[in-house]
Order: C-alpha cells, then structure tokens, then sequence
C-alpha cells in the first residue's frame, strides 16, 4: 500500500444506481514537494458502496474511517473534505470532528459547480414560463425547416447555379 503523509485533504463523490444502491469514490491530496516545485498529489483511497439499509451519514463516516485505517490514517489526519451537497456529506464532517480534540473541526468545502448548477437551475425556474415559449418556438421552426426539406427534396425547386445547368 501506498504511504499518505499525515495530513491530507479528502475528495468525496458519490452518486445513486437505479436500484438505490449509493456509490462514492474517495480520493486523498496532499502536497508534493520536487526539486523545489510544489504540486498536489491526488491518490484513490477507496469505493464505498451503500445499500438503501446502510446509507447516510453514519455508514459514510465507517467507511471512511475504514478506508483510511487501511493506509495507518484517521480523522486526526484530515485537514479538510470536498464533497458534493448531499444532505449526509456536512453531517459526516460533523461527526469526524466529533473524534477530533475540543474545538477542533474538519474544515468542509461544497462543490462549487453543484452551486454553480442550483443557482442556475432556481434562477431558471423564475422564467420557466419565457423558457418554455422560446422551446416551442424553436421546435415549430425545427418541425417547420424538416417539413421544408423533404418538400425541397420531393420537388426538387432549389435554384441551380447557371453553370451547373450545361
């Protein structure tokens, strides 16, 4: 196995099959001195599956902590986790900082591109109602230029260049 150095940054992903059954990778970083040169080092820990009887926070954080016993680690060694905005990710981060000496937290940063998206999709649905005219809109011009095709197609009436006519 691989070594970690003690601290390191965490990078969770998770997602949901069809069958309910929750996925998540886990990735550590870490910075990684060259010549002089520092770069961050990213490394997968680990997947994590979750049936619909063992998800949430609580099954997160045991495997979590099950993947990082794996590499000599715990939640001492955890210097902050990204993750996506499910609603269990900041309760995890809660109860890893439960294990940490008073006052101590683990620091936790949300996706930025799922903000991005959510802000999208709330100012979106303020103009649901133009969204949805220029939609029609562009699928009776769409259906309209189809029509148009196989017409120009079948009868054959586009213009051809003088040259093209000898």
């Amino acid at each position: 196995s691989a070594v970690l150095p003690d601290n390191i940054g965490i990078i969770m992903d998770g997602w949901e099959s069809p069958m309910h059954v929750h996925y998540y990778g886990v990735y550590a970083c870490y910075p990684n001195e060259v010549d002089d040169k520092v770069s961050t080092k990213y490394m997968f820990l680990g997947m994590c599956i979750s049936n619909k009887d063992s998800q949430g926070s609580w099954a997160a954080k045991e495997d979590l902590k099950t993947l990082l016993t794996r590499y000599g680690k715990d939640s001492k060694n955890v210097s902050f986790i990204i993750s996506d905005h499910a609603p269990s990710m900041p309760c995890l981060v809660i109860m890893l900082s439960r294990e940490l000496p008073l006052g101590e937290t683990i620091p936790f940063l949300g996706c930025q591109s799922h903000r991005l998206d959510l802000v999208a999709k709330a100012i979106g649905s303020m103009f649901k109602k133009a969204i949805d005219a220029v939609s029609n809109i562009n699928t009776f011009i769409l259906d309209h230029k189809n029509y148009l095709n196989k017409y120009n197609n079948l009868a054959n009436t586009n213009p051809q260049k003088r040259n093209k006519t000898r």
